[in-house]
């Protein structure tokens, strides 16, 4: 109901401007910039009186997730997730109030029509628009791999980044041996994530109430990790993640994943407590009802 109030609100104020709409699908990194991009070339060549800059974002904040891993690796006694959250995440009213000409509808982009300029949002809103700037993001690609969604922590949301540090810390503190972590993907998200909980961990046995140690696996399907970098970088983050104690395990993809056991094509495979995806990423899915 709040979201159909504000979207009448705006609509009303953009029809009765009688301005053409340029609207951006989308507050992340893509969108946010060529936001601020068009308006600045709006206002250079003094357009800025003809078009109505529209933002539409299903939440009302920027999330900044190359620092998700962060997030999921910090002790809950440390700093509450309400704090986090302000160290990644920017109000999007933050971001356009210097901007008056600039409208924001908090919405979820469900559909696109090219033919006749509309976007239409999952509340069942429409929106006309002249121009659109497409910049959705991505969402996770679990691959089609059997049980992996189901038994997976993704990391590709704040939400996902507390989810994932709860979970870890519960397990952590309940009795019994090693506790066991595959970790799938080895890019960026991966190798960063298994450094930074090989020193969460560390910092969990402080306490007096937590397992003895961790094993970590970090699994990656390409014949080594950081597989886009230069040889240099992938030989000198594999030397570290070596000293920190995890175990990497390159050409390797994951064929089903099972409650406590994960299964590689080969036959091979190795059980875990907790099992954590940052396999790689898909376009957004409401992308295939755009027409395009």
């Amino acid at each position: 109901m709040v979201a159909g109030f504000w979207y009448n609100v705006i609509v009303s104020e953009l029809l009765e401007s009688g301005r053409e709409n340029i609207v951006i699908l989308g507050a992340g990194v893509g969108g946010s910039t060529a936001l601020l991009a068009l308006r600045r070339g709006l206002t250079r060549h003094g357009l800025s009186n003809r078009y109505h800059l529209v933002l539409v974002n299903r939440g009302g904040q920027h999330i900044y997730t190359p620092a998700l891993y962060e997030i999921a690796s910090l002790p809950r006694g440390e700093a509450s997730a309400l704090c986090l959250k302000s160290t990644i995440c920017i109000q999007i009213e933050d971001i356009i109030a210097p901007y008056p000409e600039i409208r924001f509808i908090g919405e979820e982009v469900s559909g696109l029509d090219p033919e006749h300029h509309l976007v239409t949002f999952k509340s069942g809103n429409r929106l006309s628009f002249t121009y659109a700037v497409i910049a959705l993001g991505a969402e996770t690609n679990f691959f089609g791999i059997p049980g992996l969604q189901e038994h997976a922590y993704p990391l590709k949301t704040f939400e996902d980044a507390v989810r994932l540090r709860n979970r870890a810390e519960e397990l952590m503190r309940r009795p019994g041996g090693p506790l066991e972590v595959i970790i799938g993907g080895g890019g960026t998200t991966g190798v960063e994530l298994s450094a930074e909980f090989s020193n969460f961990f560390r910092r969990l046995h402080k306490s007096t109430d937590v397992r003895p140690s961790v094993s970590t696996l970090l699994v990656e399907a390409s014949p080594s990790i950081l597989s886009g970098f230069e040889q240099a970088i992938r030989r000198r983050a594999k030397r570290r993640l070596d000293r920190l104690g995890i175990r990497v395990l390159a050409g390797m993809k994951i064929s089903r994943v099972a409650p406590t056991e994960v299964w590689f094509e080969n036959g091979a495979s190795a059980r875990y407590e907790l099992l954590v995806w940052a396999g790689g990423v898909q376009a957004a899915g409401a992308l295939k009802n755009f027409g395009l």
